[in-house]
């Protein structure tokens, strides 16, 4: 953990990478900027854990190899427990009362491609419902996928960052078993535009824009497109294409039985395409693209 107290008076922010072991686009954006801001950069304090999840991310794996668990489904953790657990229970009881802000770096690890996006949820609390569509907005990827409260699983980052009042987005940018240039510039740049406007820094490179984040959220029971055979599938639609109901989004083929036709999965909602599963083969029940609807947050 590096922890850059700045010259100046500043929020408290804390940054986080491979809270997913798997996921290396946050974890080589983090370790850049621990290496590029110094006391007199910053306006405020950086509290930066590159590899949140080290034992995970050293054995390339979503979750720990000590304990199995899933860091991001382990909140708000156990002082006593397992070292994933204490872990969560550090940053929930530890760090995050001393924080203002989270930017928790995902991607889809070995598992899915993201179109750059930035999740978070629409907080009960109205002010921190404004800053955090303040930080979706300035992080500046092309969507934002944004999630009712009483929908939220209780046992994430961003649900430890409710109970205790910090304003929590979560990027999610590239994946696929590897790390994309687009991807980590995407994380990198975001994370320098979220403290840029938070007055934390001055840094130029941090200015581009993509000229507007548009909002989307998901639909219960349709936004996932699941498998519904075992065999090797061929995507038939695009990172960002928008999609109809009814519409093919893919094919998935029985190696064992070349002559059957392939099997055609198809959506039932309109929406854009913002992730796709990474691997060729797939088992039934397999997710292969999650599907966001657009959503105005006034509305909710």
């Amino acid at each position: 953990m590096t922890v850059i107290r700045g010259a100046a008076p500043g929020p408290t922010v804390l940054l986080l990478g491979g809270v997913h072991g798997d996921e290396y686009e946050g974890q080589i954006a983090l370790a850049k900027m621990v290496r590029a801001f110094e006391s007199k950069d910053v306006a405020g304090t950086l509290i930066v854990l590159p590899s949140t999840n080290l034992p995970a991310a050293v054995a390339n794996n979503r979750l720990s190899p000590v304990d199995n668990v899933n860091l991001n489904r382990a909140f708000p953790g156990d002082a006593n427990g397992t070292p994933t657990q204490m872990i969560a229970h550090y940053i929930e009881e530890v760090l995050l009362p001393t924080c203002d802000y989270v930017i928790d770096l995902h991607s889809g690890g070995s598992s899915l491609e993201y179109l750059p996006c930035v999740r978070a949820r629409l907080s009960a609390n109205l002010q921190i419902r404004h800053k955090t569509l303040e930080m979706v907005r300035a992080f500046d990827a092309e969507f934002g996928v944004l999630f009712r409260p009483a929908k939220a699983e209780p046992r994430t980052m961003s649900a430890a960052c409710e109970r205790k009042g910090v304003v929590y987005i979560n990027p999610e940018t590239g994946g696929g078993a590897r790390v994309a240039r687009k991807a980590l510039q995407a994380a990198h740049e975001g994370t320098l535009r979220c403290l840029l406007a938070l007055e934390m820094i001055e840094d130029a490179s941090a200015r581009r824009s993509s000229g507007g984040t548009r909002t989307a959220t998901l639909v219960a029971g349709a936004s996932l497109v699941h498998s519904d055979s075992d065999g090797v599938w061929e995507p038939l639609v695009e990172l960002g294409e928008a999609v109809v109901p009814g519409q093919p989004l893919a094919a998935v083929y029985n190696l064992k039985k070349p002559w059957l036709a392939p099997q055609t999965v198809s959506g039932s909602i309109a929406g854009t395409v913002l992730c796709r599963r990474a691997a060729a083969w797939v088992e039934v029940g397999d997710c292969l693209f999650e599907i966001g609807v657009d959503f105005d947050p006034e509305s909710a």
